[in-house]
């Protein structure tokens, strides 16, 4: 992520892996890291982010070893997450909120293609 907001001259924040929720009696899902980067100044300096007033991160990621993090991606629409990115088996995929779904956004390049 680093390397790419550089790159772009963008700022960023990460929250981690914090649970994502819009209030207590909503179904959550924790990311394994997840990024501000268009809505950075909105949040950067707040020592909690609630859903109910800030945006949701620009970007969850989700590195999938044992468990399945795709049926995470409802929850991540019902919160307006914009990207989700999941690496799985030796690969990384990117997908975009279309229309309250997640589509895969393809890309040129795959590492041994």
């Amino acid at each position: 992520m680093g390397a790419l907001t550089e790159e772009l001259d963008l700022k960023y924040i990460s929250i981690g892996s914090t649970t994502l929720r819009r209030d207590q009696a909503s179904q959550g899902t924790d990311p394994d890291d997840c990024f501000y980067i268009t809505n950075v100044d909105r949040v950067i300096g707040k020592g909690e982010i609630d859903l109910n007033v800030d945006p949701p991160p620009d970007l969850a990621v989700e590195i999938d070893l044992s468990n399945r993090s795709q049926t995470k991606f409802p929850i991540y629409a019902g919160l307006g997450v914009p990207e989700t990115w999941q690496y799985k088996d030796g690969q990384t995929r990117f997908y975009g909120l279309f229309e309250n779904s997640y589509q895969e956004i393809p890309y040129l390049y795959r590492q041994g293609k």
